[in-house]
């Protein structure tokens, strides 16, 4: 049966207390963090692939923005955002509370077989 992260959540909270709920929510967090930085080489290479540094270091310069200048434009960052990635990462996680990551996913079904399936992805698309 699938669950949410919430209701997981909150059922440990009430089987073993809130610190180990939250210590288990940071550990998951730590896990999301590495796998991340572990293919941060790759993603940037796909999006300069893409987009290419030097073009966005040649509009920087145009503009006269540019990193180090301070500038209080709070569209700068949004400028510079031209893509985002959703992955899926499946984590179970044993009878002691340790996440252990099985997989991560750069293409996850967006399939909905079920009313949890629809619910959880639908507020992915939303945000």
């Amino acid at each position: 049966n699938k669950r949410t992260i919430s209701w997981l959540l909150d059922w440990l909270k009430q089987e073993r207390g809130e610190a180990a709920a939250n210590e288990l929510w940071d550990k998951i967090g730590d896990i999301c963090v590495m796998t991340i930085l572990s293919i941060l080489p790759t993603l940037r290479r796909e999006y300069d692939s893409v987009f290419g540094i030097t073009k966005l270091q040649t509009q920087q310069q145009q503009s006269g923005n540019s990193s180090s200048s301070g500038s209080n434009d709070n569209n700068s960052s949004f400028e510079k955002s031209r893509c985002f990635e959703v992955l899926g990462v499946d984590i179970m996680i044993d009878t002691k509370l340790n996440p252990i990551l099985i997989e991560a996913n750069h293409l996850p079904s967006w399939g909905t077989d079920s009313s949890i399936d629809e619910l959880i992805k639908s507020r992915v698309i939303v945000q």
